[in-house]
C-alpha cells in the first residue's frame, strides 16, 4: 500500500496512546497478568514519545459476578451468559423439563457460563471436562439436547475429535428423522466450519448456508452473535468456492463475480462493527468479544489470500491479486496481530490457540510462495510448543531461528490502507458488471 503521511500516522498514533494511558491510570481496568497480552508477541508499530502502552494489550472485563452467576438456575445461566454468544441450544429445550433432566445439557450449559468471557474464575482442565463428557455419553447413541450441548463446548474447550464427531453426527440424524430448530442447525454448521479450516478432518455436513442468515434476522445487528454469525458465513461461502473451483472455467463471468464479490464483503466486514466490538490496534485496549472476532477475521483473510496465491496462473489472475509487498505487509499485519491475545480469552476460547497455530501454517505456505523476508520474522514471534510441540519443530526446521526483527511499520495504517484501497477497486468492478 502506499506510505501515509506523517500526519496521518502521527494522528493515529497519538490516538492508541492517549486511550492507552487512560487505560494505564483507570483502576477499575484489570491490572498487567493473565488479561493482558505483551505487545512483542505481535505488535512491531511505530511508537510516540509519550505513549506508555510498550508493554502490554489489555482487555475490557465486564462485571460477572461469579457467587451470583453460582446460585442462578441453569435456565437463566444459559441467557444471561451463554446465548448471547452462541445461542445454539432451541429456546424449546431450554424451556422444558430436559434442560434439568439431560445430564449432558445441563453440565454443557454450566462449563459454557464457567468459560464465560468475562467470567474471572479459574478454568477446568480439559482432560477432566472430555472424561466428564465420555463419562455421561457412554456408548449409547448422543440424543439432539446432547449434542446441542456439546455446540456449545467445541469453540471453547479442546473436544476430543470423536466427542466432536459423535456431535455432529446426532445433529445430521435428527435433521433425516424430523425437522430440527434453526438455532442448533446454524450452530451445528457455524461450529463444523471453523473447525474444519484448523482441522480438515471432518466430513462434509450438507448444511445448506442460508440456515445462517434465517438465524441472523433474529439477532440485534450492534451485538456479538451478529458479527460471529456474519463472518461465519463468508467462511461458509468461501468453503463452497473452494469445493467448487475448478469445475468451472476460470474465466466464467458468475465464478469471478463469486470470488469478487466474497473478498469485497469480507474487507467491508470491519467497518459494518459497532465501536465495543471493534480491535483497531494492538496497543490499544479491547473487549474480550472484540478480541476473539479479530482472531476469527484474520485466520479467514489470511486463508482467503494464501489459497489465491497458491493458485496464481489462474485464480490469481482472475481476482488481480499477486503476493506483491504492499499485499504481504497486509497479511503480515493481521498474523502479529493474531499472535497478541491475552490468556484470559485462549482459556476461554481454546480455538483462539489454534487460530494461532492455523496462522503459522498459512504464514509457512505464503513464504513458500512469496520469500517474503517479513514473513519469517513474524513466524519468529509464535512458539506454543506446549500445545503444538510438532508444529514448532517443523516451522524451525523451515525458518531456523533467526533472529529476525520484523519491519517496523504502522499496521493500523497499513491494515486500512490496503483495505480502502482494494475495496474501492473490487466495489468498483462490481457496479460495472452486476
Amino acid at each position: 500500500p502506499r506510505n501515509s503521511s506523517f500526519k496521518r500516522q502521527r494522528t493515529s498514533q497519538l490516538v492508541a496512546a492517549r486511550v492507552s494511558n487512560l487505560a494505564a491510570t483507570t483502576p477499575t481496568w484489570p491490572a498487567v497478568g493473565e488479561t493482558s497480552a505483551p505487545l512483542t508477541h505481535g505488535d512491531t508499530q511505530i511508537r510516540v514519545a509519550d505513549s506508555s502502552s510498550a508493554a502490554d494489550k489489555i482487555i475490557l472485563m465486564g462485571n460477572q459476578s461469579d457467587n451470583a452467576t453460582n446460585a442462578m438456575a441453569i435456565a437463566d445461566m444459559y441467557w444471561q451468559h451463554v446465548h448471547p454468544v452462541t445461542p445454539f441450544v432451541p429456546d424449546e429445550i431450554i424451556c422444558s423439563d430436559e434442560i434439568e433432566q439431560n445430564r449432558v445439557l445441563h453440565y454443557c450449559i454450566e462449563l459454557a457460563s464457567h468459560l464465560s468471557l468475562h467470567d474471572r474464575r479459574d478454568v477446568i482442565p480439559t482432560s477432566r471436562i472430555n472424561d466428564d463428557l465420555m463419562t455421561m455419553l457412554g456408548d449409547d447413541e448422543m440424543s439432539f439436547a446432547s449434542a446441542a450441548g456439546i455446540l456449545l463446548l467445541i469453540l471453547r474447550v479442546d473436544i476430543d475429535e470423536p466427542i466432536a464427531h459423535r456431535t455432529f453426527s446426532a445433529i445430521q440424524s435428527a435433521r433425516a428423522l424430523a425437522s430440527v430448530p434453526t438455532s442448533a442447525v446454524a450452530g451445528t454448521l457455524i461450529t463444523h466450519s471453523w473447525q474444519c479450516l484448523i482441522s480438515p478432518l471432518y466430513e462434509d455436513l450438507q448444511i445448506p448456508p442460508d440456515v445462517i442468515n434465517t438465524c441472523m434476522a433474529h439477532l440485534d445487528e450492534t451485538s456479538f452473535t451478529y458479527h460471529f454469525f456474519r463472518m461465519s458465513r463468508l467462511l461458509v461461502d468461501f468453503n463452497l468456492l473452494r469445493e467448487s473451483w475448478g469445475t468451472e472455467p476460470p474465466g466464467a463471468e458468475e465464478t469471478k463475480l463469486a470470488w469478487v464479490r466474497l473478498e469485497y464483503e469480507c474487507l467491508m466486514w470491519p467497518i459494518k462493527l459497532p465501536p465495543s466490538l471493534l480491535d483497531l490496534r494492538d496497543e490499544m485496549p479491547a473487549t474480550p468479544e472484540a478480541v476473539v472476532l479479530h482472531c476469527l477475521q484474520n485466520l479467514m483473510f489470511l486463508s482467503f489470500y494464501a489459497y489465491v496465491f497458491e493458485r496464481q496462473d489462474s485464480l490469481g489472475n482472475m481476482l488481480l491479486l499477486r503476493p506483491v509487498p504492499g499485499v504481504m505487509h497486509f497479511l503480515c499485519s493481521l498474523a502479529r496481530s493474531t499472535f497478541v491475545c491475552p490468556q484470559h480469552v485462549i482459556d476461554r476460547w481454546s480455538w483462539i490457540a489454534h487460530s494461532q497455530a492455523g496462522v503459522v501454517r498459512v504464514m509457512l505456505r505464503l513464504w513458500r510462495i512469496s520469500k517474503f523476508e517479513n514473513c519469517k520474522a513474524i513466524l519468529n514471534l509464535w512458539d506454543d510448543r506446549s500445545r503444538f510441540p510438532e508444529l514448532v519443530a517443523s516451522m524451525r526446521a523451515e525458518i531456523g531461528y533467526g533472529p529476525w526483527a520484523p519491519e517496523l511499520s504502522d499496521g493500523y495504517t497499513v491494515y486500512w490502507t490496503f483495505r480502502d484501497l482494494r475495496s474501492m477497486s473490487l466495489e468498483f468492478w462490481l457496479e460495472q458488471n452486476q
